[in-house]
């Protein structure tokens, strides 16, 4: 029966294969039809693409040679071929590739030139990327995705003019593009033109009420940015109604709360977060911070350490757990922090005054003091510490210096709890 079906015919069952995705499928009647015309170009190139479409490269890859050794003339076939080595991370082949497909089809094909172009922008040759993005928009004007990437290509060059010009031009083309008001909204940002980001952040989520990442950004603006802690927290309720499996904007809603002193809610978000990422150490210290405030220090014990062991090198969760352990009266375990946090980051002020008042404690007036000064000298606005060395001093006798380094403490806006 084979035999009398010729290798046309088992080329076009290739093809209706290949459109009901049957790529197993097709590549046996792309075989046959070879095997019938080993002389078949387009057989070897859709064989090649049907390859290509079952992750197989490198058959792939072969059969675009034989299609090229036998059609040299066929740009389709090197567009065709980039894509597969540029999905082996063979970049530079690629870009031959896809140059021979512009050279042969240069005013025709606008996705020869834009995937250059991402190409490019993979390997961090901007310039030629902005180049053949150009070449994008003079062909098709109203080609949204060119903008686009041409707008984030510009922003890798800090060249913000250039990508706002090229993300309200997205506008223009289609307004309901959300992608284009964060983006350009974030460059705001960058900008600090506040009130011009949030409006695109409010202009993405009027055109699409469901998209969570738009208020979350905006929430980011007003309580980052803005301190409007209040406005952050609906914004973030909101992104939370839409999608609550992502733990990063309970975490971002928790640290609004802890800010507007609610570190019963925001002890409720981080403990949300880490139910939904167990892994991540920041949420253990900042629920552990929220603990501290409301001095449930076994638990705030706990967090700093679990927060520690997720991360070994976090020199504040050493700083923190100390300065639980100091009020715990666990002096050694506090000293041992302290000075794990120092050896971890030796320019860290925080650690030394949380030294300072370790040592204060246990009567150890001189460290403590040389403790405080060195924090001083690491922060010289460091109000805190200008005020514990005045209490180390006035322990240690010293009256005068006692006044001095408090009246410095109250100059620097010091207010005692």
């Amino acid at each position: 029966m084979d035999d009398l079906i010729s290798s046309e015919e088992y080329y076009k069952y290739g093809i209706e294969a290949s459109e009901m995705k049957s790529f197993k499928e097709s590549l046996y009647f792309y075989t046959k039809a070879i095997e019938l015309n080993p002389n078949f170009a387009d057989a070897y190139f859709c064989r090649g693409y049907a390859h290509y479409d079952l992750c197989e490269m490198s058959a792939a890859i072969s059969d675009y040679d034989k299609a090229i050794e036998l059609n040299p003339f066929c740009a389709e076939i090197y567009y065709k071929r980039g894509l597969a080595t540029s999905f082996l991370s063979n970049y530079s082949l690629a870009i031959e590739d896809y140059s021979k497909a512009i050279e042969l089809n240069p005013n025709k094909e606008i996705k020869y030139y834009f995937d250059r172009a991402l190409l490019y922008k993979t390997m961090e040759d901007y310039t030629n990327a902005l180049l053949d993005l150009s070449k994008v928009i003079e062909l098709d004007p109203l080609y949204v995705e060119a903008y686009h990437r041409r707008g984030l290509t510009y922003l890798l060059l800090e060249d913000y003019n250039n990508a706002i010009l090229n993300f309200t031009k997205m506008i223009e083309k289609d307004p309901k593009d959300v992608r284009a008001y964060i983006n350009r909204g974030n460059i705001f940002i960058d900008l600090k033109y506040y009130s011009k980001a949030i409006s695109d952040f409010s202009r993405a989520i009027e055109t699409d009420p469901n998209y969570s990442n738009a208020y979350c950004y905006r929430g980011n603006a007003y309580g980052n940015i803005l301190k409007n802690y209040s406005k952050a927290i609906i914004d973030y309720t909101k992104a939370i109604e839409i999608d609550p499996s992502d733990p990063y904007v309970y975490d971002n809603r928790g640290v609004n709360y802890y800010y507007l002193n609610d570190y019963a809610n925001a002890i409720s978000d981080f403990t949300k977060a880490i139910e939904l990422n167990p892994k991540s150490a920041r949420f253990y210290f900042k629920r552990g911070l929220a603990y501290s405030r409301l001095q449930n220090y076994s638990k705030a014990l706990y967090d700093f350490t679990k927060a520690i062991e997720l991360n070994p090198s976090d020199e504040y969760a050493y700083n923190n757990r100390g300065s639980i352990n100091n009020d715990l009266q666990n002096y050694s375990e506090a000293l041992s922090d302290c000075n794990k946090a120092i050896e971890l980051e030796p320019e860290f002020a925080f650690a030394y005054d949380t030294r300072g008042s370790v040592y204060n404690n246990i009567q150890d007036y001189s460290k403590a003091i040389s403790d405080f000064t060195k924090a001083i000298e690491l922060n010289s606005n460091y109000a805190i510490a200008y005020f514990n060395r005045g209490n180390a001093y006035y322990n240690s006798g010293d009256n005068i210096k006692a006044r001095e380094d408090w009246q410095k403490a109250y100059s620097l806006g010091y207010i005692e709890e």
